[in-house]
């Protein structure tokens, strides 16, 4: 049985390649924000090595299946895996607390709620949409 799968935590990959063999891999480097000591450490270690080159970094996140995904496919994974609050739970919590009782400014407010979180969700996934 397949468990879901879900964002276990951020990363950054550095597609690198190799001077003399032109060879290219990815190293994955496990961090808890972008800026983290890790990546400023592996970095540093790759841009000092003349054996090897990065071509690029991607800000992304592992998952529980052991797979690095960049950022937009992340917040899918996570909404899926109801890791952050979807757009209709978060409308509904939110005019259930502004509601007045007026049924028709309550979805006027759900409705209004509703496209701004979808333009929020419509983002990359950041490290602190978990933290």
């Amino acid at each position: 049985m397949s468990k879901k799968e879900k964002i276990v935590c951020a990363a950054v990959r550095f597609e690198k390649e190799h001077v003399r063999t032109g060879i290219e891999s990815n190293i994955n480097v496990l961090c808890v924000n972008y800026g983290d000591e890790n990546i400023e450490e592996a970095r540093f270690r790759f841009e000092n090595n003349s054996y090897y080159f990065v071509n690029r970094e991607i800000e992304g996140f592992i998952t529980n299946k052991n797979r690095f995904v960049d950022q937009r496919e992340a917040m899918k994974i996570a909404l899926k895996a109801n890791q952050i609050s979807s757009v209709e739970e978060v409308a509904i919590r939110v005019s259930h607390h502004k509601s007045l009782g007026n049924t028709s400014t309550a979805r006027v407010e759900a409705s209004a709620l509703v496209s701004m979180v979808e333009l929020y969700l419509a983002r990359e996934l950041k490290p602190e949409d978990l933290y």
